[in-house]
This record gives structure tokens, C-alpha cells and sequence, in this order.
């Protein structure tokens, strides 16, 4: 056995298991995100409440509360996938960047609309 093999064998599965947990979590944010809009959204109605309805909001794991995210609305989300089920959904899940561009994957936040969290306002009611 030659002297670094082991050393190239610790790398090469460290590798593997940083490609395959990424691989997992792009798979699941991609099945959240895929979701169809809940049973009475209508993304093309504006729901009254206390949320900017074209705003941006976020909430980390283990949180509940929703904060304000980016420093604009849906119009400045470049990453597509968000866009898109903000468009649709009023909801996506992952990172976004502060330009509004797609960002990591690791720990991803739960995003809304303002609109989305002031339809679950007046659905609660």
C-alpha cells in the first residue's frame, strides 16, 4: 500500500458524502418547492392583512416568526425556481442571496409572499 493511499481514500469519500448530501437536499427543497399552491390561494388576488403583499419574508428553521427579506419584492428574485413558486405558490423554500439570486443549499429558509402569509392570516380567521 502505497503511503497516501489512505489519505486520497479519506478525501475521496468525504467527496462522496458532501456530493450525495447536496444531491439530497437539492432534491428535497426541489419536492417542497414543487408543491401546488394550498387549497384556496389565488395568486392572482390581493389578500388584505398586515403583510406588504408583493414584499418578501423569511423564517429560519425552529422559528416562527417571519421576517423581512431581500430590499425589494418579488420583482427583484433572479433564481428562477424561486420566482417561479412565489409566482404560483406564494411560498418556496431554500436561499436566496441579497441581489435575490439563487444562494447555497445547505439549511434552507422558508420564504413567503406577504400575500401568501396575509391569505394564512384570513383562512386562521
Amino acid at each position: 500500500m502505497k503511503k497516501n493511499q489512505p489519505l486520497m481514500i479519506s478525501v475521496l469519500v468525504a467527496i462522496i458524502l458532501v456530493v450525495g448530501v447536496a444531491f439530497e437536499l437539492s432534491v428535497t427543497t426541489a419536492a417542497v418547492n414543487a408543491a401546488e399552491a394550498p387549497a384556496g390561494y389565488n395568486p392572482a388576488k390581493t389578500y388584505p392583512g398586515p403583510w406588504g403583499s408583493k414584499l418578501l419574508y423569511y423564517r429560519n428553521r425552529n422559528s416562527a416568526q417571519w421576517l423581512r427579506g431581500l430590499n425589494g419584492n418579488l420583482s427583484t428574485v433572479s433564481c428562477n425556481d424561486a420566482y417561479n413558486s412565489f409566482s404560483r405558490t406564494g411560498r418556496w423554500q431554500g436561499h436566496l442571496q441579497p441581489s435575490g439570486a439563487c444562494g447555497p443549499l445547505a439549511e434552507p429558509s422558508s420564504w413567503a409572499l406577504g400575500n401568501y402569509l396575509n391569505f394564512l392570516s384570513s383562512s386562521a380567521q
